[in-house]
């Protein structure tokens, strides 16, 4: 198997698609509406749960610890 991207499951593709773009700069590579491909290996994917199968609730626990790793990388950029 082949690494390709990390694909983050997202409740708001628009959303998340903006917030990628314009507060961390990255590029969309391509844009499928559910499915958006970043340049440089970051995938968003909305309704991802529906594919593998597992419930929002669990897929959306980790969110707080995503959002302080973001807020961190941020900030060391600063």
């Amino acid at each position: 198997m082949k690494y390709e991207a990390l694909c983050l499951a997202v409740k708001d593709i628009k959303e998340s698609k903006i917030f990628y773009q314009n507060l961390l700069g990255l590029e969309i590579d391509s844009d499928w509406g559910v499915n958006v491909a970043f340049k440089g290996g970051i995938a968003l994917h909305q309704g991802f749960e529906e594919i593998i199968g597992v419930p929002k609730k669990v897929l959306f626990i980790a969110l707080p610890i995503w959002n302080w790793f973001l807020k961190q990388t941020i900030l060391m950029r600063s």
